[in-house]
């Protein structure tokens, strides 16, 4: 039992698992929100959007996402007794009575009601032509054979024909019925639960590795009981974790998937119900289905474990065990992932261990693959293969494990291991000590992993949204606006009015063409031209009479406060820096935080763990140079993070803005006509982004200051993340309102302080204010705790403020 304790009271382990298992179910639930709870949320209604390219756009107008869910699981109730085909009858008529009343009454009840209908209508279509399907496959069998390059039976093009067809006819006579999907949907499309499963598998394989990272396998080698002994906890512990990770992750997004999406009285229905199964071939109901994926979750993420453990056993060095394991991982996933169905190689493309690790396609796809000229379905080959790979992988794991002897001498993967261990030596001997500062955060730490899942999420965040318009006269105003933009002079009046003539004259023609209608003097078509020229001519009226209302209020306010006044398209700054883009800001905004503070929370604690920082401290130098180091170190931090991410808005906004328009005064925004300094929208959007900067050099200080209070890197990266990153996630992704000002994204958007309140010139100057005397305490108390400290070198020990 004394591995399982080691492996299971390892502290840094259970907290890696534990963030892994929290992180799974954090971003299980955004997907869910990210893709509208699997709702069709498009209703038959138009909308002017005007874009970011200037142009103007017709988009559908959508419900909300989660009053859609609402309603469709509330109907999902009400039809569940009735036969689908009924069911779609009665849902098709109200659809198209919704669809007329959007037309007259676009009422949120009225919106989400359509959105809802259709959804379950959806469903309802699928269930009740399920049955036609099957029988579209049967026919297709006869149609296909009746073909002479099908028509072998012996060929295997043939024998997948009678195969495809006898598979589904086992499902004929299956019931299907209305109920609701979305949690078992939910659980079969989240595919990053495989992979975050994978790493925590990983990092106990890892863990089996500590006796020979402390010297200690010649001596476990040394004792025959005790190796036998050992392989087989080892085997165990495997199994535990396979086991209670795959139910632990997966039964945890399956129980969120029902409390969101409900199903849990649904089991009972066959499986087929769920549109995700429809190409399943087992007959079953959808409890037995979830008993048997779970089960075979375990089976299968255990034999992944013991294929793991075996790259792990059979190599003597360990770093580069990991090494190949990483390489042998990545050759299988390029030929799961990029290997054509077609190729005659499909069968390594599916005999593969990423087939156990992702293995939602079993179920919700139907495939066969020519083995030795007879089809063989991928779920078939997986369920059959696994029982005997397992015995196997089990088996030769014990015995290499009992058998193998600590290195005698240096094997080719030995001497190349040393090659590189000697140009590593060579860099690493050449490196400054800022360099070497670098080194333990990236490597030693591992803070190379957090870089790459930083610039991942970094990749994956959006800058700018489409700015959309309630009416087709806003929508001209917008087109007036860009094609009037720059500076208001009395040219830019005289402009106007000379459009505003040209439409004035087109309805006075109209207004004529209407008297000579009457007198029958034109025809109705040519009536009709003038017509529906006057109905755009009077649409255009109205926009450009929201273009001079804002002129002369650019005007007025120009006179007020002592700045230039210049017409601005302003969707483009609102699609940036408004409270349209306001979600984007803010997860711009957590990812910059996150990365910063992960990178730097085993900063100090590793110097403390490590015994350096009390060594460090005790000569004169190195107190100096250990507080200069983590200081540099959280400045060129908080730089690469801002350039990463606020680099990315900076780019993608000047595509898409005018150059001229940021020598206008800020104060021509309408989201910033309340900023108390005049300045250039140039010189707001510099000091935008160094604030920005200064609010990130200032979350990098304070992770120093939490990671400086403790001495254990697992304890610190808990502290640190409970102080930083937790107020935030709570209340960006709970919405916890009393935290909004516990939240550090909020000084990092900056934007929310400057247009919430009036006066926001002096709000960023507070702010300003705050951060710098925050950064001046966190220095202060980093540099009592690193520099300051008296060593009484003839008593052989150190004594520092603090510790009498």
């Amino acid at each position: 039992m004394a591995e399982w304790k080691r492996i299971f009271g390892n502290r840094r382990i259970c907290t890696a698992l534990l963030l892994i298992f929290l992180l799974n179910g954090f971003l299980f639930v955004r997907e869910q929100v990210e893709n509208d709870y699997g709702m069709d949320c498009e209703l038959p209604v138009v909308e002017w959007v005007f874009s970011s390219d200037g142009g103007i756009e017709l988009a559908r107008e959508s419900a909300d996402s989660r009053a859609v869910l609402t309603r469709y699981l509330a109907l999902t109730d009400e039809y569940k007794g009735i036969a689908p085909s009924e069911a779609s009858i009665l849902l098709e008529a109200e659809k198209e009575r919704l669809a007329e009343l959007l037309d007259t009454d676009a009422s949120d009840e009225t919106r989400t009601e359509y959105a809802a209908v259709n959804n379950l209508l959806a469903q309802a279509e699928y269930l009740s032509g399920y049955e036609s399907y099957l029988l579209s496959i049967q026919e297709s069998k006869e149609q296909l054979l009746s073909f002479s390059v099908f028509g072998d039976t012996d060929s295997f093009s043939g024998r997948n024909i009678l195969k495809t067809a006898e598979d589904f006819e086992a499902l004929d006579g299956s019931t299907l019925t209305i109920g609701a999907d979305g949690a078992v949907t939910a659980l079969l499309e989240f595919t990053l639960t495989d992979y975050l499963l994978l790493v925590a598998i990983i990092l106990g394989c890892i863990a089996f590795l500590e006796e020979r990272k402390k010297g200690l396998w010649n001596t476990v080698h040394a004792t025959p009981n005790g190796r036998l002994r050992l392989a087989l906890q080892r085997t165990g512990i495997l199994f535990f974790m396979s086991a209670f990770g795959a139910l632990l992750f997966y039964g945890t997004n399956l129980l969120i998937g029902f409390s969101i999406y409900g199903g849990a009285d649904d089991l009972g229905r066959a499986a087929q119900s769920v549109e995700i199964l429809g190409k399943m071939t087992i007959p079953c109901t959808v409890g037995q289905f979830l008993t048997f994926y779970l089960l075979f979750r375990i089976g299968a993420t255990f034999l992944v474990a013991l294929l793991l453990w075996l790259l792990f056993t059979a190599i003597n060095n360990v770093r580069y065990t990991i090494i190949i394991a990483i390489g042998v991982l990545a050759v299988e996933y390029s030929l799961y992932t990029f290997l054509p169905v077609q190729s005659g190689w499909n069968l390594v493309k599916y005999f593969n261990i990423f087939t156990y690790i992702s293995l939602s396609d079993l179920y919700t796809r139907y495939l066969n693959i020519d083995l030795f000229g007879y089809p063989v379905g991928i779920r078939m080959i997986s369920e059959t293969a696994w029982l005997p790979l397992s015995l196997l992988l089990g088996l030769v794991c014990i015995v290499i494990h009992c058998r193998k002897r600590p290195a005698t001498g240096k094997d080719l993967l030995g001497r190349f291991a040393y090659g590189i261990n000697r140009m590593a030596d060579y860099v690493l001997s050449r490196l400054p000590l800022f360099g070497m500062e670098l080194h333990k955060t990236l490597i030693i730490q591992k803070g190379v992993l957090v870089f790459a899942l930083f610039c991942y999420l970094a990749s994956g965040l959006s800058y700018t949204v489409s700015v959309p318009v309630s009416t087709s006269s806003e929508a001209v105003a917008r087109q007036y606006t860009a094609e009037l933009e720059g500076e208001i002079t009395d040219d830019t009046l005289r402009q106007i009015e000379l459009i505003q003539a040209e439409l004035d004259a087109t309805i006075a023609a109209y207004s004529e063409a209407a008297v000579q209608y009457e007198n029958g003097e034109i025809e109705y078509s040519q009536y009709d031209v003038f017509a529906r020229e006057a109905e755009t001519a009077q649409t255009k009226s109205e926009g450009l009479a929201i273009v001079r209302e804002r002129v002369e209020e650019l005007c007025v306010l120009g006179n007020e406060k002592g700045f230039t006044p210049w017409l601005i398209d302003e969707s483009r700054y609102q699609g940036t820096y408004g409270e349209e883009a306001r979600s984007n800001q803010q997860s711009a905004a957590f990812v910059a935080l996150m990365a910063i503070t992960l990178l730097l929370a085993g900063s100090l604690a590793y110097e403390q763990q490590s015994g350096m920082n009390t060594l460090l401290a005790s000569t004169l130098r190195g107190r100096g140079q250990l507080f200069r180091r983590k200081i540099a170190l959280a400045t060129v931090i908080a730089i690469v993070v801002w350039v990463i991410v606020y680099g990315q808005e900076i780019y993608v906004f000047g595509g898409v803005c005018r150059v001229d328009t940021l020598s206008a005064a800020v104060q021509n925004l309408s989201i910033l006509e309340d900023f108390g300094i005049v300045c250039s929208v140039r010189a707001f959007l510099i000091g935008l982004y160094l604030l920005r900067l200064l609010a990130l050099f200032t979350c990098a200080m304070l992770t120093l200051l939490v990671s400086s209070f403790t001495k254990r890197m697992d304890i610190s990266y808990i502290a640190v993340c409970g102080v930083m990153l937790l107020p935030s996630a709570l209340y960006l992704y709970m919405g916890l309102e009393p935290l909004r000002y516990l939240s550090l994204v909020l000084p990092v958007e900056v934007m929310p302080l400057l247009t919430d309140s009036k006066g926001g010139g002096y709000v960023i100057i507070v702010v300003y204010l705050l951060l710098v005397i925050l950064i001046n305490i966190c220095t202060y108390i980093l540099y009592r705790k690193m520099k300051v400290g008296k060593c009484y070198t003839s008593k052989n020990s150190c004594s520092f403020p603090g510790n009498h």
